[in-house]
């Protein structure tokens, strides 16, 4: 019994190195498969709930960190990729445009909470 569960946290412990985000690209394709048009789910990653919606094929987090505050018509960030590569969009789904600080602060935002 403890070397199965020994067995199990090595495979643990591999997948949190090879996936520090907590996503796989496999992962994020059973999501697209999974997740039926405008459906909201409960989604767990680095090491936080978020919550996720599907609209028009694409799906996206509901942005809650405290650094986007001061930005009310930020709402969503599209989950495209594994790697963070993040895309910020309105309520109604429209591309973000951040008229103070610009996309280079908004990508420094975003690799601050990826590393939380």
């Amino acid at each position: 019994r403890l070397a199965k569960e020994l067995e199990s946290a090595e495979l643990i412990r591999h997948f949190f190195e090879k996936s520090a985000t907590q996503l796989t690209y496999q992962g994020l394709v059973a999501l697209h498969q999974d997740l039926a048009e405008q459906r909201l789910c409960v989604f767990y990653r680095n090491y936080h709930f978020n919550t996720l919606y599907r609209y028009q094929n694409k799906l996206y987090l509901l942005v809650t960190d405290m650094g986007y505050i001061s930005e009310p018509n930020l709402v969503w960030e599209e989950l495209a990729e594994v790697d963070n590569d993040t895309h910020f969009v309105t309520g109604e789904f429209r591309q973000f445009r951040h008229a103070e600080h610009g996309a280079d602060a908004l990508k420094a935002i975003a690799a601050r909470q990826a590393a939380d």
